[in-house]
C-alpha cells in the first residue's frame, strides 16, 4: 500500500508536511480560480456555499469512520495481544502438569516461545525481519508440539488433554495476532479520503476567491488540523509505523510470571 510506504519513508511529520503541501495548493488552486470566476462575473455565486458546506459536512462523515475504523483496528491488536499472553501463561502453568522431567523441557520451550512472540509485537516495518520470526515461529511451535505430544502419550489423563488444548490455543494466538497486525483500512477507504480532503479543500478557496477575503490564519490553521487528523488515522492504522504502537506490557507481565526479566 503507498500510504504504508509513503509513512515508513518519511516518517509522520513527513507524511504531515506532504499532506499540508497538497491542501495548500489545492485551496491556492481553488481561490485563484474563485477570482477568476467573480472578475468575469461581477458577482458571487451563494449557491456555491450550500455546495460547500455539504462537501464539508461529507467529509467530515468520511473523516469520522476512517478514523473509527483504524481505532477499531488499533483495539483489536491490544485485545490479541492480551488474549495472546494470558495464552502463553496458562500453557506455561499447564506444561508442568505431567509428572516428568521432560515437562521441565516443555516449560523452557513455552519460555522461549513467549521471547518469539514479544520480539514479533515490538519487531518495526522490516520485511525480512518478520518472516524470519514467522519462520521461527512455525518452526518452535512444531517442536514444542512434538514435545508436548511425546509427554502426553506414556500418560492420556485428563492432564494431559489440559496441557495440549492450552498449546493448542497458545498456537491459535499466535496465528490471530498475526492477522491483526495484517488487518488495515482498504487502500479504496484511504484514496477516497485523500481525494475528498484535495477536492473539498479546493472548493473551500474556490468560494473564498468569489468573496474576493480570505483569511489567511485561519485557512492555514484549518489545513493544518485536516493533515493532523489524516496523519493520525495513518499512524493508528499502521501496526509497526509511527508513534502509535500496540501494548507490548501483556508478554513482559507474563515473561515476568516465569520469574525471568524479558
Amino acid at each position: 500500500m503507498i500510504f504504508r510506504e509513503v509513512l515508513t519513508a518519511i516518517g509522520t511529520l513527513g507524511l504531515g508536511a506532504l499532506l499540508c503541501v497538497m491542501l495548500i495548493v489545492s485551496s491556492e488552486t481553488g481561490y485563484r480560480l474563485g477570482r477568476r470566476r467573480a472578475a468575469r462575473m461581477g458577482e458571487s455565486d451563494p449557491s456555491v456555499g450550500f455546495i460547500v458546506t455539504g462537501m464539508l459536512g461529507l467529509l467530515a462523515f468520511v473523516l469520522g469512520l476512517t478514523l473509527s475504523l483504524a481505532q477499531q483496528r488499533f483495539e483489536d491488536r491490544r485485545a490479541v495481544s492480551l488474549e495472546e499472553a494470558n495464552a502463553i501463561g496458562t500453557a506455561w502453568l499447564r506444561a508442568g502438569l505431567p509428572e516428568a522431567p521432560e515437562a521441565m523441557v516443555l516449560r523452557r520451550a513455552v519460555e522461549d516461545w513467549a521471547d518469539l512472540r514479544l520480539a514479533f509485537v515490538r519487531a518495526p516495518q522490516d520485511p525480512p525481519l518478520l518472516d524470519r520470526i514467522n519462520a521461527e515461529t512455525n518452526r518452535q511451535q512444531t517442536e514444542i508440539w512434538n514435545q508436548a505430544v511425546a509427554l502426553a502419550r506414556p500418560q492420556p489423563n485428563a492432564l494431559s488433554s489440559l496441557m495440549l488444548a492450552s498449546l493448542n490455543d497458545m498456537f491459535d494466538q499466535a496465528t490471530a495476532q498475526r492477522r491483526a497486525f495484517n488487518a488495515r483500512i482498504p487502500a479504496e477507504i484511504l484514496w477516497m479520503l485523500l481525494g475528498m480532503s484535495v477536492a473539498a479543500n479546493g472548493a473551500v478557496g474556490f468560494h473564498l476567491g468569489l468573496g474576493g477575503k480570505r483569511h489567511l490564519p485561519l485557512s492555514l490553521l484549518l489545513m493544518a488540523m485536516w493533515a493532523a487528523c489524516m496523519v493520525s488515522i495513518a499512524d493508528v492504522n499502521a501496526a509497526r509505523i509511527g508513534s502509535v504502537r500496540p501494548d507490548d506490557a501483556p508478554y513482559v507481565w507474563t515473561i515476568q510470571g516465569f520469574g525471568r526479566a524479558p
